[in-house]
Parts: C-alpha cells; structure tokens; sequence
C-alpha cells in the first residue's frame, strides 16, 4: 500500500470519529481532516486541505498551534497544548494532541487530535502559551547540548594530546566537525524560538546588570570546583580542565559542592546552571556568603543573549565547551598558567 492509499484509508477512519481530527505534512500544512474538524471551523475539509494554522485561526492562535506542532516533531512523542481561539465571534479554548505520523519507520507529518471548550476566567494566555512552548524547546536543545559537551570535550582533549595516527585524527576531526554543525543547528533552533516568542509576547522585566569584575587570583595553586548532575560531563570537563594545567575537584551537586566548600576554598567555581535541587545561580548566592572572592562561572546549554549575568556571577560559557573559551575565562579570571 502507498502512502496516499494509506492516508486516504486513514481518513475514512477519521469521518467515522466525532472527535475533531486531522493530518499535516511536516511543513505544517494540511494534508486531510475529518468532517468534525472542518465543521468546527466552518468549512470543508476539501478547503481544508494545503492551508496553514493562520489562515482559519488568525496569527496568533495560529503560532500557538504551530509551537504544539514543531514540540512534537522536535521531541517525536505527542504533546498537548491548550491553543485560544476565535470561533463562531466567541473564544473558545481548542485543547489539541499533536502525534508524529511515522510512515514506513520515517516521521511524515503530525496528527492533530482535538476538542474545543468555552473559555474559563483565569485560562492561560497565547503569551503564556508561546513562552512555555519556548521553554519547553529550551528545555530539550539543553539536554542535547550537554551530550554535545561531552563528545567535543573528549574529541579536543584527544586531538590535544597529539597521540594518535593520522587516520584516527582524521576521524577525531570529522567527529569535532560534526558535533560543531550540531551545536550551530542546536543554537540556532534556540534563537528561532526565542525570536519568534519575543516578536508575539511583551518582554519580561529588564536583565539584571553584570556584576563588576572581580580581582584576578593566582593560578599555581588555584583548585576549580566544577559541579555538574551528569557524571559524563563532569568526566569529560575534568580531563578538558587538568588539560589546560588546572586542578579540579568535582561534585555531583550544589549540595556537595557547599559541603566541600565549608573546609575549602576553592580558586573558581564552575557549575552547570539547570540541576536538581539547587541551581547554578543560587549556588552562586551561597558560594558569594560563604567565600566573597570566589568568582563563579555557569555553564549552560540554554541560549544567552551574552549580555547579563545572573547576581554573583563572574561569567556565562555556552555548552558545548570548546577548549579554547574555557581557556579564556580562566586566564582571565585565575591568570595564566605558567
């Protein structure tokens, strides 16, 4: 059976069914719906058919949708969302279900399983909706820019150390290569979000201003204290670290790292910014009560605009690290090492 004969038995399935359904390729037009959907809207499901979220439910309500829709691709699992619309003059709340279509093993497009409720005093906002759909993307480009730490931390350190033949490098360079495209494609899916979540939401309260740099501390004998929840990077920034002439002393939590810190007294503190329990910035709030010098550098998979900092924080290093931005900061915030 083709993929148009199995589409078109999918959608004599989908008549059958008074839920309010439909399919879409994976630019986001419509492919079919059924004849609950269309009645919904007011149309026909012929009409339907080619048409993009914008053109029945306005630009708005429209990007809500595609948000739920480019989730779901992104995570390749069903996501629900809640999309404000405008039917009938009346708003209503269009509760949706977006599941990749997988055809042949290869996702082919998303089906949109749908129900539609009168709107209750205090139900979310479209804003409200676009910033969680951010976040959510956030959410998942961190995860996958923590993997990426590790696989270009290893593949600089081996690169470094210069013991390897050619073949084997040129394969360690292929490696390094790849996973900078990612990181790019990774940033850029960031940047797209959060473009097209700030043209439709009113921004937030104003960034908080960047602490004054703090004084250099000797690097000979300047210990870093390096937390992060995920022991793949905390091995693969620990040999990226000793590399560069650093001692390190890791932990696996802000809790550990304040136990450590109340007998120690480390040169830098070098933490992961999303963990369990305490995060990076309210580690960096006890780390200055504690020891005022210490300066604190976050590591992050989110994207930075580059300009803020959080309070306490002496600098922000996107994940993944690359060897060379790591020696940067350190210099500057330890000195060189001799």
């Amino acid at each position: 059976m083709t993929s148009a004969e199995r589409l078109a038995t999918a959608v004599q399935l989908m008549d059958a069914s008074t839920e309010l359904l439909a399919v879409k390729d994976l630019s986001g037009r419509f492919l079919a719906a059924n004849r609950a959907f269309a009645r919904a809207l007011h149309s026909d499901p012929a009409r339907l058919v080619g048409a993009r979220n914008e053109d029945f439910f306005g630009s708005d309500a429209g990007a809500d949708l595609s948000a739920c829709e480019h989730l779901a691709l992104l995570a390749g699992e069903a996501v629900e969302r809640d999309v404000h619309v405008s039917l009938d003059g009346e708003p209503r709340r269009l509760r949706v279900i977006c599941t990749p279509w997988m055809d042949d093993g290869v996702c082919a497009g998303l089906v949109l399983a749908c129900s539609v409720e009168r709107v209750q005093p205090g139900d979310r906002t479209s804003s409200q909706m676009l910033q969680a759909y951010a976040s959510a993307v956030g959410t998942l480009a961190h995860r996958f820019n923590n993997a990426l730490t590790t696989v270009m931390g290893l593949a600089d350190w081996h690169l470094v150390a210069e013991s390897h033949d050619a073949p084997l490098r040129a394969d360690l360079e292929k490696i390094r290569r790849a996973a900078t495209q990612a990181e790019e494609t990774a940033r850029e899916i960031q940047q797209l979000t959060r473009q097209t979540a700030a043209r439709l939401v009113a921004p937030d309260a104003k960034a908080a201003e960047a602490e004054p740099a703090r004084e250099q501390r000797g690097a000979q004998d300047a210990v870093i204290l390096l937390v992060d929840d995920e022991a793949d990077v905390r091995g693969s920034l620990g040999v990226m670290l000793r590399t560069l002439g650093r001692d390190v002393h890791a932990v696996a939590s802000a809790d550990e790292a304040l136990r450590w810190l109340s007998t120690s007294t480390p040169g830098l503190v070098l933490t992961d910014l999303e963990m369990p329990g305490m995060t990076g910035p309210v580690l960096a709030e006890a780390v200055h009560e504690r020891r005022p010098a210490v300066p604190v550098v976050l590591m992050t998979g989110w994207a930075t605009d580059g300009d803020t900092l959080p309070p306490h924080c002496a600098a922000i290093l996107p994940k993944p690290l690359r060897m060379a931005q790591l020696r940067q900061v350190l210099d500057r915030l330890l000195g060189r090492v001799a």
